[in-house]
């Protein structure tokens, strides 16, 4: 449930932002719709501003969501880039190498 907020946020950012009225009332329709959500999958767009650079760097990709907390986060340019989370497993990949976490034990296969 926890990444699931987390995750819900980071997609449903907006530049301006306005302060809940009513918190109670938000937090309870989340919780029923994170009762009743069981997949959820996006394209995604993501804009990040670094002060070191003067332009902004744009990043493409796909996520996916399936309850229980089974995660696919993959970006597909400018960089192919994959995390996914699903059954207290961690796996990451690029083109160097891939990291799989199981229960804090870290493997890292190079390519």
């Amino acid at each position: 449930m926890f990444y699931f907020i987390q995750l819900l946020a980071l997609l449903t950012a907006q530049e301006a932002v306005e302060p809940l009225k009513d918190v109670e009332s938000f937090k309870e329709k989340l919780a029923k719709m994170a009762e009743s959500t069981s997949t959820i999958s996006c394209d995604f767009v993501q804009e990040k501003y670094l002060v070191v650079l003067s332009q902004k760097i744009v990043s493409k990709g796909r996520f996916y969501f399936k309850k229980e907390n089974n995660i696919r986060w993959e970006y597909t340019s400018p960089y192919k880039y994959l995390i996914i989370i699903s059954n207290n497993q961690l796996f990451t990949s690029d083109d160097k190498a891939r990291i799989v976490m199981i229960s804090n034990q870290i493997k890292c296969f190079r390519r």
